[in-house]
């Protein structure tokens, strides 16, 4: 609901949160209809230009186009498919996920060793190298772990 200014005769002005539909409201002294005072309207930084932006706005290295405040870069970042890395989680979140694909990385590499020494082990045979490499009881924990969403 929006607060409105409201007053009535030589009474004090009032503020009151009432429905924007609602016209009249009782005045806070003696009680007899009220008239709305047309007020000035909320004054917000990121909307009027009083921010870094400037008042014709700024270019965004990041987004490579001029920006001329925080909703427009909402926008922009929106149809782009973005996010702002302060909205990931706290800081350290790219280098978070580039070590978390190099290890990703670091368990694949192990893997294809292992696979590797399976062929020459086996003499060529890729079929019980494979069996050696991914038993049953492993394929189906990775499975379960992956149904419920876990990293291996």
């Amino acid at each position: 609901m929006p607060l409105y200014d409201y007053s009535h005769g030589d009474h004090p002005k009032f503020e009151m949160l009432v429905p924007w539909d609602r016209k009249e409201v009782p005045c806070s002294t003696c009680g007899a209809p009220a008239t709305r005072l047309v007020s000035a309207p909320a004054r917000t930084s990121t909307l009027w230009g009083d921010t870094p932006f400037g008042i014709n706005g700024h270019f965004d290295r990041g987004l490579g186009c001029r920006v001329q405040n925080y909703k427009h870069t909402d926008k922009i970042l929106e149809q782009r498919g973005l996010v702002r890395e302060s909205d990931l989680g706290g800081d350290m979140w790219v280098e978070r996920q580039m070590d978390a694909a190099a290890e990703e990385r670091k368990k694949h590499k192990a893997v294809v060793t292992e696979y590797t020494a399976n062929v020459k082990k086996y003499d060529g045979d890729k079929g019980l190298a494979m069996a050696a490499t991914f038993p049953a009881h492993r394929m189906i924990a990775e499975a379960h772990a992956h149904d419920a969403g876990e990293k291996l």
